[in-house]
């Protein structure tokens, strides 16, 4: 096990891979689920069987984290493809490292505001998930 702290993650998304990203993140120890952003009523359930804050939004949770009420390394975004790129685009113009969900988006053109951003970004790091191989 690494001497690091545990990386700090929220979940935006609670839906079926939202939580099974959830379930991962809890069982890693090199990670903490430190909040789940849901919008849905169900997200107080998975939030709260998880022991962590629930925000209805990426504003809500950066709001927190800019009171000093989180801390937050990076998030994985778990939400409907049309909101990647903006979800996205909000997380890395935070500092905020991203596993941003596949398809990042329905179209390649759609996808440059993020890719402009994270260009623009210093650093930050942005990996989609992709995990099958053909």
């Amino acid at each position: 096990m690494s001497e690091l702290p545990p990386v700090r993650i929220a979940v935006i998304g609670a839906g079926l891979i939202g939580r099974r990203h959830i379930s991962h993140v809890v069982a890693e120890p090199e990670t903490t689920l430190v909040a789940i952003v849901e919008s849905h009523p169900s997200g107080a359930a998975i939030a709260e069987s998880n022991k962590v804050p629930i925000f209805t939004s990426l504003t809500d949770l950066m709001d927190a984290r800019k009171a000093g009420q989180i801390e937050l390394d990076g998030v994985i975004i778990c939400t409907p493809t049309h909101t990647h790129v903006q979800l996205g685009v909000e997380a890395v113009q935070a500092g905020l490292d991203c596993l941003i969900e596949k398809p990042v988006a329905s179209t390649a053109e759609e996808v440059r505001p993020l890719l402009k951003c994270i260009g623009q970004s210093g650093g930050v790091k942005v990996l989609i998930g992709q995990h099958r191989r053909l």
